[in-house]
């Protein structure tokens, strides 16, 4: 298998069109949204653009009774790859990262993504209070935006956009505090999806955090309540390759 780049053979994530891949567009598109297999090529050798979009983190469920929402999760790391195979390769689309629906415990990871020996990391998971860590992978991935933190007897934080942004510039919101609790930190976002808001605060109980939008963002974490709301799942994830033949 050979990545292409500035020079012979490179590896080139995320790269300007190979002067070969014609305007036309590719003779065949797969896309693959979940499980493993084998993907074969329908030209040996031929030009190909492998586009990861692994799924992002699961939101954190607070402790009954405590006054500061769920972490959110965070958004997962896309890349786009170009290279030529001149066999089958092993693919793997990683599950979302689940919710939590356990009191005082965070959520699960989002699945990575693979193609043989390419590789893209998912969201990572939102804590019992505090938001998922931003994932990074190396130049040419975009970094997913970091899950918002709960709000102590206050609105959560707002998860952040992808590229390494501040604190609070993402589209996943956090919720609202009331009775005394605080609400879900939101979910990071993705280049392809928003993170999901977190959950309102109550004082009975706590409202859960929605899931990430379209593909790759993070859940919201759960509301704060005597009995809290659970953390939302982060989106779903896939991998789509372009194939364009022996040029």
């Amino acid at each position: 298998m050979n990545f292409l780049g500035p020079g012979a053979h490179q590896f080139s994530p995320n790269s300007m069109r190979p002067a070969g891949a014609d305007a036309s567009g590719p003779i065949r598109t797969t896309r693959y949204t979940s499980g493993t297999g084998t993907w074969t090529p329908a030209v040996p050798g031929g030009l190909c653009e492998a586009v990861f979009v692994p799924p992002g983190g699961g939101g954190g469920r607070p402790a009954n009774a405590s006054t500061t929402g769920g972490g959110a999760g965070s958004a997962s790391a896309p890349v786009s790859i170009w290279f030529r195979a001149d066999a089958g390769l092993t693919y793997v689309v990683g599950a979302p990262g689940a919710g939590s629906v356990t009191a005082g415990v965070g959520g699960s990871d989002g699945g990575n993504v693979r193609l043989g020996s390419m590789f893209a990391p998912g969201g990572k998971a939102g804590g019992v209070s505090i938001g998922g860590v931003a994932p990074t992978a190396g130049p040419g991935w975009v970094a997913g935006g970091k899950g918002g933190d709960g709000g102590n007897n206050a609105t959560g934080g707002t998860g952040s956009a992808p590229g390494g942004m501040a604190a609070s510039t993402g589209l996943g919101t956090g919720g609202a505090a009331a009775g005394g609790y605080g609400g879900g930190g939101g979910g990071g976002d993705s280049l392809y999806g928003a993170g999901g808001a977190g959950g309102a605060g109550s004082g009975a109980v706590g409202a859960a955090g929605s899931p990430g939008a379209n593909y790759g963002g993070g859940g919201g974490g759960g509301g704060a309540g005597p009995t809290s709301g659970p953390g939302g799942d982060g989106g779903a994830g896939y991998l789509e390759i372009r194939e364009y033949g022996n040029v």
